[in-house]
């Protein structure tokens, strides 16, 4: 039997993330501010879709950026080892480089950035072995899955190490889940803001980090 893990931003003391939701996106390296044309890139899930070819983070200070792995709306803005161990595992991946750079010098991070996004959704959920509360919802006319608190996964093809499942189970864009050869991967390179959690401890996990 295959155990599988899901993957969330550790929280940390610095708390990158704090940081990079105050910082200034810009499309162009002269940071100009200007409109991207197309922002369905970072509000679609799960296609191909056009992507601007990098962008800039424009955040106070780059000394405690540190991160390997960070949620950005529909997808993660990754350290290059994340991202290299991606394309070894999975070719369901859209990704541009990300330059994030301090505001009053213009220094860059040292540490090389990617965006990625996952462009394949997997129905993995056993839904008859899962535990979860379902809600009516008067918008889209259907039961909605509003908390679960048992996780179980169908048989996942042995070639998919890295993967999503439907929205509805995955709050978006986290977890990513991964197959015990990706974890063992990722272990050895000792990558920061990475929690690894079992399938088994996913649901107390998941409700606990929202709220």
């Amino acid at each position: 039997m295959i155990n599988y893990y899901g993957l969330y931003y550790k929280k940390n003391d610095t708390d990158e993330l704090l940081q990079m939701q105050k910082a200034d996106l810009y499309f162009n390296e002269a940071l100009i501010k200007q409109d991207h044309d197309d922002y369905s890139w970072n509000t679609t899930l799960a296609k191909v879709v056009k992507l601007p070819s990098a962008f800039w983070i424009v955040v106070s200070s780059i000394k405690h950026i540190r991160f390997d792995f960070l949620p950005n709306y529909t997808g993660y803005v990754v350290s290059k080892s994340f991202f290299d161990l991606c394309l070894k595992y999975t070719p369901n991946i859209q990704y541009i480089p990300v330059y994030i750079v301090e505001k009053k010098t213009q220094k860059r991070t040292l540490k090389e950035y990617f965006f990625i996004r996952f462009t394949a959704i997997y129905d993995y959920v056993d839904l008859e072995q899962s535990i979860y509360k379902t809600k009516f919802d008067r918008i889209t006319k259907r039961e909605e899955i509003i908390s679960y608190s048992k996780l179980v996964l169908k048989e996942v093809p042995s070639k998919n190490h890295i993967f999503k499942i439907q929205e509805k189970f995955s709050n978006w864009v986290e977890p990513v889940f991964v197959s015990e050869m990706f974890k063992h991967a990722l272990d050895t390179l000792d990558l920061k803001t990475v929690d690894i959690v079992p399938i088994e401890n996913i649901a107390l996990f998941h409700t606990q980090y929202y709220n």
